[in-house]
């Protein structure tokens, strides 16, 4: 098949570019390629460090202060699950959404009065 006028890309190079921001470590498993075809590990440096304890601490304190409820909504047919913000009593996240329960409930109400207009439409009735 003929390619026509496509161009054609160039192959990459066969060396890897060395990263002047890290430092080589040994792999943690042994390979048989050569060092510039491996992925090293990077040294930790203060871009890379996180500290667990302290942005735990922070998140268990924002999370004491919000309490989690759990509901079921009949008309739309769903669990919901509220966020309440403990001292306010502010709903600070819903899950699903408010608008998405009122959508639920109309479909679910739809396809009850369909289904019933069905049901009628099979019983040999005449809908006027």
């Amino acid at each position: 098949m003929d390619g026509g006028a496509i161009p054609r890309v160039a192959p990459a190079p066969n060396q890897a570019v060395a990263r002047s921001d890290s430092i080589p470590a040994q792999p943690s498993a042994p390979v048989d390629s050569p060092p510039t075809k491996v992925v090293q590990p990077v040294g930790e440096d203060a871009a890379v460090r996180l500290n667990v304890p302290d942005n735990h601490q922070r998140i268990a304190e924002a999370l004491s202060a919000v309490d989690r409820h759990m509901s079921f909504d009949h008309e739309a047919n769903e669990v919901v699950v509220t966020w309440v913000e403990g001292e306010s009593g502010d709903v600070v996240h819903q899950f699903p959404t408010e608008q998405a329960l009122k959508l639920r409930a109309y479909w679910r109400e739809q396809a009850a009065a369909e289904a019933a207009a069905h049901q009628a439409g099979k019983s040999g009735d005449i809908i006027v």
